[in-house]
């Protein structure tokens, strides 16, 4: 259950935080990616790697 005053956006993103990735929350329920214009294939897998364990995490909460 979300804390009292935590958005569900910036409960994922600091669970995100947690596990290695950078986000930004841009309203309740939404988040921001923002990589750099250099950003390579691996990075992306990399990043696409922690945000899906991440939720598979919070979804068994």
């Amino acid at each position: 259950h979300p804390k009292e005053g935590v958005t569900p956006a910036l409960e994922l993103c600091l669970a995100l935080m947690h596990n290695g990735l950078l986000t930004v929350p841009a309203g309740p329920d939404t988040l921001r990616l923002l990589p750099p214009l250099n950003v390579s294939a691996s990075e992306v897998a990399e990043a696409l790697k922690i945000l899906k364990n991440t939720l598979d995490s919070q979804s068994k909460i």
